[in-house]
């Protein structure tokens, strides 16, 4: 199983808690909901909750009756829990999945009539066509271009660069065109001590709005997404 949704969030964390769930009415809950394809022949249904609102660092931990489902037509599974300290998330993965049927993340329980029916549609797939795995870039002074193929949706479009050297970059897209530039001099190295080398993970992420069950009292984001990735070397 790939690492889900709420291991993603921890650089902007300074400190977490979590709270038993029931404990919390669902009209006290913000939930994060999201279906993933990366293009490997399966779709991960991830769902972070809080309390408090999206800014919030308590996470909810499900105790008792209370529990996630994922269903996918006729697969419906119990959404694992994935636990880091107070961080906790819960995850489901379909396989060889129609993509253009909907996924549907239910919070079933007994405290109240919970969330049933927070609905998701992924985008279609795509593929990338550029730049090659491991080429290497000087990233002050070129642009990266990334080129992928089946442009032209109506879905938000983002890339998204990742690294253990420089401080993580997200860039807009406008429109879904094919082609995305990261411009030179923009990725900003995480210290002084500044590598030969480092490997960037260079994402574009294809984004479709799903419908958030009303019942979730603060809110959240329920949102279908195609990822692709591919790891480039880059210089100070």
């Amino acid at each position: 199983m790939r690492i889900t949704s709420l291991f993603l969030v921890l650089g902007g964390l300074v400190a977490c808690e979590s709270v038993e769930s029931t404990d919390v009415l669902t009209s006290g809950v913000y939930a994060d909901i999201t279906a993933t394809d990366l293009g490997e022949g399966s779709v991960v249904t991830d769902a972070v909750l809080r309390v408090g609102g999206g800014n919030s660092n308590t996470f909810m931990n499900l105790e008792g009756d209370d529990a996630l489902t994922s269903t996918h037509g006729e697969d419906v599974q119990n959404m694992i829990e994935v636990s880091l300290g107070d961080l906790y998330s819960y995850t489901a993965e379909h396989a060889d999945p129609v993509l253009a049927d909907d996924f549907v993340v239910g919070f079933e329980r007994t405290l109240d009539e919970g969330a049933p029916a927070t609905t998701l549609t992924v985008p279609d797939p795509f593929e990338l066509t550029a730049p090659e795995a491991d080429t290497t870039f000087a990233s002050a002074q070129e642009d990266i271009t990334i080129t992928w193929e089946d442009s032209g949706s109506d879905d938000d479009m983002i890339l998204i660069v990742t690294g253990d050297c420089f401080f993580n970059e997200e860039v807009a897209l406008d429109g879904d065109t094919g082609t995305a530039v990261l411009e030179a001099g923009t990725l900003e190295w995480a210290d002084d001590t500044e590598p030969e080398t480092c490997q960037a993970t260079l994402t574009i992420r294809r984004s479709r709005a799903g419908d958030l069950d009303p019942a979730y009292g603060e809110g959240g984001v329920a949102v279908g997404r195609q990822d692709r990735s591919v790891n480039v070397l880059v210089e100070p």
